[in-house]
């Protein structure tokens, strides 16, 4: 076997589960290579819990999609569960007749990331822009979720985590105008260079950097559900002294012990 995958797994943040769920939730590793999906014809996944002790072993997916997927009950996740960042999904996957082992980080939470923005937040301040949802290339929707995407990835770096925020609106700004500033760019190339579009994209792009400079949100760090003196942090620098949970760091930052 190569020193690496003959494909890439085609997603970019921690998986999120929610612990003492409504309902099932679903995992998924989504494969691709040179821009077309890689589809796994059988595997299984075993999900491994902080403390070295599985959640699930073993366990056979199925394939939607082209997709491997696996679903998982909400009686699996009860609130006896200790809410961890250390979780790890072991997905075995046959791919061509050869069997590849994927790892991928999982987290146990309260409740998963919410994205408080649409489109219509573009188009009022861009009226032409709903002239273009139409058009061939990615949606302004596509742009709105890749800002969500970094945005999230900007936010865990800095162990902020979106997942723990009880004011999911303070992300509005800085996604919206990081979305706009990814469309515009996407349009001045596709305008051929020319005209208003870049100097619309750098205006956008300025504007979500002091969008984020700005940024304060309630992060719930004890995952008590509720806002507690202490737990308003910013984009650039932490502004609690402390919080009632005991923390180590880890790859993904501090995690709860």
């Amino acid at each position: 076997m190569s020193a690496s995958l003959p494909f890439s797994v085609s997603k970019r943040l921690p998986d999120l589960l929610e612990r003492d769920p409504p309902g099932a939730q679903s995992l998924s590793l989504p494969l691709a290579t040179n821009g077309a999906t890689v589809a796994p014809t059988s595997g299984t996944l075993t999900i491994r819990k902080g403390d070295g002790s599985d959640l699930i072993t073993d366990q056979a997916v199925t394939i939607t999609d082209e997709i491997a997927t696996y679903s998982i009950g909400a009686s699996v996740l009860p609130s006896s569960l200790s809410l961890s960042r250390d979780w790890i999904a072991q997905w075995s996957l046959v791919v061509d007749s050869v069997t590849y082992r994927i790892e991928w980080p999982v987290a146990l939470v309260r409740r998963v990331a919410v994205l408080a923005a649409s489109v219509s937040d573009m188009t009022t301040r861009h009226t032409e822009l709903s002239a273009w949802k139409a058009d061939d290339g990615p949606s302004l929707q596509d742009f709105l979720d890749e800002a969500w995407a970094e945005l999230q990835e900007r936010l865990w770096r800095e162990r902020r985590y979106p997942d723990q925020s009880l004011t999911p609106n303070s992300f509005r700004l800085p996604a919206v105008y990081l979305a706009l500033s990814l469309a515009f760019l996407d349009y001045h190339a596709s305008a051929g260079g020319t005209g208003k579009y870049k100097e619309l994209s750098d205006h956008y792009r300025a504007e979500y950097d002091q969008a984020w400079a700005v940024l304060q949100f309630v992060q719930d760090i004890d995952n008590d559900g509720t806002p507690d003196a202490g737990e308003t942090v910013a984009g650039d620098s932490v502004l609690f002294l402390g919080g009632g949970a005991n923390w180590r760091r880890g790859s993904w930052g501090f995690r709860w012990t």
